[in-house]
């Protein structure tokens, strides 16, 4: 028996790193998951490793940053699994690191358009199955990059602190129906990291500079740990907070 049974979730970016350890957590509390991604073939694994330990799973192509895709999504889900219970809006693209000045529209509008836009559109689109059950549990992700001091990431960083804002004003007018609504701020030893630096040993070098007080990151199962504790019971109560889960980094 797990704590999430007959609960169903959809999980963004769930092809690649913290959101395959995000699905596979909720799995394992007996969730029955939708897993989203632009490649098909990484959530299709991702499924097949839920369904390796018996868990019901939901593979999904989808652009994020397209509405009518999301829209799509969504519908499979009920079809598949005939409701909603929790959303994870993991899913967040990000050009590569380069000075404030440098940064360019297309870059600026690729981090708004897969990142606080796409966490809308996909918040729109369960909201009407959560409010008729007058319950759901919303999970957005933001960043160390939004609340920290990482030089470089500009375009990420204020997308990171927009869906911070998303998460609390849903949080305010949808609280009436049941719905929480929580941001997570990871900062973990995950693939997205070591794709910006050289070795661990730079990376977490890195990190203590931006404040890290705990000298060693998160792992990936353990984010996806504060995504079933967001889900659980024992959180119904938590609402508009930000909940950082990065060793202390951006500690303001």
């Amino acid at each position: 028996m797990g704590i999430l049974d007959n609960k169903v979730a959809i999980v963004t970016g769930a092809g690649k790193g913290l959101g395959v350890a995000e699905a596979m957590e909720l799995a394992k509390e007996g969730a029955a998951v939708t897993v989203l991604s632009r490649t098909y073939a990484d959530v299709a694994e991702t499924a097949r490793r839920i369904e390796e330990f018996g868990g019901r799973a939901l593979p999904i192509q989808c652009d994020v940053s397209d509405r009518k895709q999301v829209d799509d999504a969504v519908r499979q889900t009920i079809d598949k699994f005939g409701t909603i219970d929790i959303l994870v809006n993991n899913a967040h693209s990000k050009p590569i690191d380069h000075p404030f000045e440098e940064w360019t529209d297309e870059e600026m509008r690729i981090t708004w358009e897969t990142g606080p836009l796409a966490s809308w559109y996909c918040m729109v689109a369960c909201f009407p199955y959560m409010k008729e059950k007058r319950s759901g549990r919303i999970i957005n992700f933001g960043s160390v990059a939004g609340h920290g001091h990482i030089p470089g990431w500009v375009g990420y960083s204020i997308a990171k602190e927009a869906i911070r804002s998303l998460t609390k004003t849903a949080a305010m007018e949808w609280g009436k129906y049941g719905i929480t609504v929580n941001t997570i701020s990871p900062c973990a030893n995950s693939e997205f990291n070591a794709t910006h630096y050289d070795t661990p040993e730079v990376m977490m070098a890195s990190f203590k500079a931006s404040g890290a007080v705990i000298h060693e990151l998160p792992e990936p199962e353990e984010i996806g740990r504060a995504v079933v504790y967001l889900c659980s019971p024992d959180a119904k109560h938590i609402t508009g907070c930000l909940l950082t889960v990065n060793s202390g980094c951006g500690i303001v």
